[in-house]
């Protein structure tokens, strides 16, 4: 013990031991891209994991939004406008109805007081009648037209945010950390890492019972 290569030898044996004996244990999440950091206990690591895995939800999310933004777009503005027809053709329509209501009604009424039950004004008034009325059910068929092209329109609509919502409940699902998978890993040190700055001899005394004599 009095020599200096004893402890040269001994500082050799505690680098082999620590070589051969110790480990560092890592954790990691290859879905998060995401490894733990030297003495990080497993529940601190899930803490960050957590937080990344919401950041990367996020952006998933917000992407995914961005992807349906324009279609979701283009159909809000074609409802709109489906809408605005509806409405033009229904008050077309109700003018159609009222005028051939009116020269219905002024046709019979020149034909039970007028002189003769039928002349040639009543005649082109029965016309206008007629012609007005078909303008009326003409109207009908587009109020129609207009109102299952709204129909399907918003049909397209919900189907598409139907499915951005299924989309955004996959992704939910994707980024829950605590179903994310953890892997280990034992990471053995390299020699020339390590660094011993000293090997110290104490000497403890004991009684005759095996104590410790201070």
């Amino acid at each position: 013990m009095a020599r200096k290569r004893t402890f040269t030898s001994w500082t050799t044996a505690l680098k082999n031991h620590l070589y051969s004996t110790r480990r560092l244990t890592v954790l990691s999440c290859p879905a998060a891209d995401l490894s733990s950091q030297p003495g990080e206990t497993e529940a601190q690591f899930r803490i960050r994991l957590r937080q990344k895995v919401r950041e990367n939800r996020d952006l998933a999310a917000e992407k995914l939004r961005r992807k349906y933004a324009a279609r979701l777009q283009t159909l809000a503005g074609r409802l709109a406008r489906a809408a605005d027809r509806i409405e033009k053709q229904q008050a077309q329509q109700s003018s159609k109805r009222l005028s051939a209501a009116v020269s219905f009604g002024s046709t019979v009424l020149s034909a039970l007081l007028g002189r003769r039950a039928l002349n040639a004004s009543s005649v082109s008034r029965a016309g206008s009648t007629i012609r007005n009325a078909s303008a009326a059910a003409e109207k009908a068929g587009d109020v129609r037209n207009a109102e299952e092209q709204h129909q399907l329109l918003q049909q397209q609509y919900d189907e598409l945010q139907l499915e951005l919502e299924n989309e955004l409940q996959e992704v939910t699902s994707a980024h829950d950390a605590d179903l994310l998978p953890l892997e280990q890993h034992q990471i053995p040190p390299r020699k020339a890492d390590i660094v011993i700055n000293g090997v110290s001899l104490l000497w403890l005394p004991f009684d005759s019972s095996g104590n410790p004599a201070f």
